[in-house]
């Protein structure tokens, strides 16, 4: 039973004792899964017992075999008289995961039924949400990340509740989600609160002792995105922390700059923080440098880019949510400022056989590039996969020429082939004829093709990750 092991799943996440509102939340999330589960049927209905008697003569095998006709032309008319009506689509309600579009994802059930299968299907989403919570702020242990991050484990968490409400309201199963020792309407989202202010206090009281000794002990490429994270948090969302969390973040800043030499003059505009995608780390895919992964993006900055000029205007305007693929590189750190440069090229590069670069995350380990998802894969599969569907197609045409023609745009696999290469050919052009740069990574693995048969380019300029050690570039990040 599904809902059983995703409640194994839960009991198996511990939460860091610094990580209060993570471990109430879970125990919320935990009593539902329990409670969902014990109402789901437990007993399978048992099957009816058939008895199979010889026949011994020939005429009942006759009456059987009318049946069996009579019955076949009954469910051809059925068919007939449903075809030549217009099909009517079932009225459906769609519930939206997350309000604050935090993803794009949204749950749909029809009015005939199946509520306890859809609150099933989205209580395992909010189990993966709570693995992929775990995976992302697994540096939390260390006192400048868990500063860095409380924005932002605050919003995931508060998006995982709103999953929750949603399974309450889909199972219908109000007034019976409850904790003990809490009084009588109390919900997830005050527990959530108390517990943020709870976990603010904290960190401002150990900001107030003594900032140094959190900036020392450092891996080398640590403070710098201990800094990047901090100014980010101070610069685009200083609104969305409250004063005492901003004074804190902004005393440890200064005492990590003094501490290991680092600065930060300016967040470049492509910077995407490690936080900020939603992805398993789990579900990979095969890349050409690194690994690479599905999953959410979600831009809150502001459209142009830049520090907003009023208080109020931080993180302001409905949120972009976007489907990526999300690279991950393990980067020596004399590496860092030239896989930076390559991004900063990258990222200002807009032509239609480009792949488009969102942003990247340069001072973390691993590095992050956040890319258009190319969900059609590489061209020389793309055209394999073609081809077979084609063949397919044309087996049904003959069989059932009244059908509609289903063939794609181009005339042959020859031509389809030439005219995808030629798409990746003006792409190749645009970077030598206007950009004067060389691809210098160019394989049949970097010409991709996206959902809408758009060829495009990637890869280019990262060829020096290559050359680094394979044993690094090929290990699983965790």
């Amino acid at each position: 039973m599904p809902t059983s092991q995703d409640v194994a799943t839960l009991r198996a996440l511990t939460p860091p004792p610094h990580q209060l509102m993570f471990a109430s939340l879970l125990q919320w999330a935990l009593a539902l899964g329990l409670l969902l589960q014990s109402e789901l049927p437990t007993k399978q209905a048992a099957p009816k017992r058939r008895f199979f008697r010889r026949n011994s003569s020939s005429s009942s095998k006759k009456k059987k075999e009318k049946k069996k006709k009579e019955k076949k032309e009954k469910k051809k008319e059925e068919k007939k008289k449903e075809e030549k009506k217009k099909p009517t689509k079932a009225r459906s309600e769609t519930f939206r995961l997350e309000p604050t579009a935090r993803d794009s994802l949204t749950f749909t059930r029809t009015e005939e039924g199946g509520a306890m299968t859809a609150a099933v299907s989205l209580f395992h989403q909010v189990v993966e949400r709570c693995q992929h919570f775990v995976a992302t702020f697994s540096k939390t242990h260390r006192f400048v990340f868990h500063l860095a991050s409380m924005r932002r484990m605050y919003w995931d968490l508060e998006a995982i509740g709103v999953k929750l409400d949603e399974v309450v309201e889909l199972a219908e199963l109000q007034h019976k989600v409850e904790l003990e020792g809490k009084e009588q309407g109390w919900t997830w989202r005050l527990q959530l609160d108390e517990d943020r202010e709870k976990e603010e206090a904290e960190l401002s009281a150990r900001a107030a002792k003594n900032a140094l000794p959190f900036a020392r002990n450092m891996l080398p490429h640590e403070p710098m995105e201990a800094l990047t994270l901090l100014k980010f948090e101070i610069d685009f969302f200083k609104s969305d922390n409250s004063t005492r969390h901003v004074a804190s973040m902004k005393k440890v800043f200064f005492s990590v700059v003094r501490s290991s030499n680092g600065r930060v003059a300016k967040i470049p505009e492509w910077y995407i923080p490690p936080y900020a995608v939603n992805y398993s780390r789990e579900k990979l895919m095969k890349g050409s440098v690194g690994t690479a992964h599905r999953g959410v993006w979600v831009d809150r900055k502001p459209v142009d880019g830049t520090k907003p000029e009023q208080e109020g205007d931080c993180g302001g305007g409905q949120p972009k949510s976007l489907k990526v693929v999300v690279k991950r590189y393990v980067i020596h750190a004399d590496a860092i400022e030239l896989f930076r440069q390559e991004v900063e090229v990258w990222f200002a590069i807009k032509h239609i056989n480009i792949l488009e670069l969102f942003g990247a995350s340069h001072c973390s380990r691993p590095a992050l590039l956040v890319l258009e998802d190319a969900t059609n894969g590489p061209l020389v599969n793309f055209l394999t996969r073609q081809r077979q569907l084609q063949t397919r197609k044309r087996r049904v045409k003959c069989k059932h020429p009244e059908g509609e023609d289903t063939q794609w745009s181009y005339q042959s696999q020859r031509h389809a082939l030439w005219s995808l290469f030629l798409e990746a050919a003006e792409g190749l052009k645009y970077l030598h004829e206007e950009l004067r740069l060389v691809h210098s990574n160019l394989k049949s693995d970097n010409i991709l093709v996206t959902g809408d048969g758009r060829v495009k380019l990637t890869d280019f300029g990262l060829g020096v990750l290559a050359l680094q050690d394979q044993a690094i570039q090929e290990s699983k990040f965790q």
